[in-house]
C-alpha cells in the first residue's frame, strides 16, 4: 500500500463536497452499502429459515418469511444462528468512480459526476442620473431532485443566487469606473 500526497497527476479530480456533492456520493456509497447488508442478511435468513431469499423479508427491525409475521427473527437471533453470538460484523463497500477528466490545455470534459440546472433573473431600476442600481426582484430556480433537507436546499439556492448576484456586479460594476453605488 502507498499513500500519496493529493496531486492532480496520480490522483482523480475532485469537485469537492459544496453544492450538495456529499450527499450524492456519500450518500450513495451509504445506499449501496446498505444494500449489500441487507442481501448479507437475507442469505443468513434464508439458511436460518431453510428458506429461498425471496421468500424472506425485513420488516420492523426482523427478517420473516412472507406473509407470516409469525415466522420471525430479530437481527440478533440470525446473528446468534450464524455467528454464535447475539452480535457479529458484516462488511460492506461502495467505489464512486467518475470517469473523464478536464483536460488541462482545453479546460473541456467531464469535471464532475454531481451537476444540478439551475436558472436565476433580476428585475433592476437604474437612475439614470446617478448610475445607481437598484435590486428590484430576484428570483431562482433549481432542478435538484429530491431533496434530502428541503429548507437546506432553499437556503443553498438563496446563498448561491446572493453571491452570483455580488459576482455579477462586482464584474459588471468594477469594470466601468463611471457607475457608483
Amino acid at each position: 500500500m502507498s499513500v500519496t500526497f493529493p496531486d492532480t497527476d496520480v490522483t482523480p479530480f475532485d469537485q469537492s463536497t459544496s453544492s450538495s456533492r456529499t450527499i450524492f456520493t456519500m450518500g450513495s456509497a451509504a445506499r449501496q452499502a446498505a444494500g449489500q447488508i441487507r442481501q448479507q442478511l437475507l442469505e443468513i435468513g434464508s439458511h436460518a429459515f431453510e428458506a429461498n431469499v425471496e421468500d424472506l423479508e425485513l420488516r420492523d427491525g426482523c427478517l420473516q418469511i412472507k406473509g407470516a409475521p409469525e415466522k420471525r427473527r430479530t437481527i440478533s437471533q440470525l446473528f446468534q444462528a450464524h455467528y454464535g453470538a447475539a452480535v457479529g460484523s458484516m462488511a460492506a463497500s461502495y467505489d464512486n468512480q467518475t470517469r473523464g477528466g478536464v483536460d488541462p490545455k482545453t479546460g473541456k470534459g467531464k469535471a464532475s459526476a454531481f451537476f444540478f440546472l439551475s436558472a436565476c433573473a433580476a428585475e433592476m431600476a437604474v437612475d439614470t442620473e446617478t448610475g445607481k442600481v437598484t435590486i428590484e426582484k430576484i428570483v431562482s430556480a433549481v432542478d435538484a431532485g429530491k431533496a434530502v433537507n428541503p429548507k437546506q436546499c432553499h437556503m443553498q439556492n438563496e446563498g448561491s443566487m446572493i453571491m452570483s448576484l455580488g459576482s455579477r456586479w462586482c464584474s459588471t460594476v468594477g469594470s466601468r469606473s463611471t457607475r457608483r453605488f
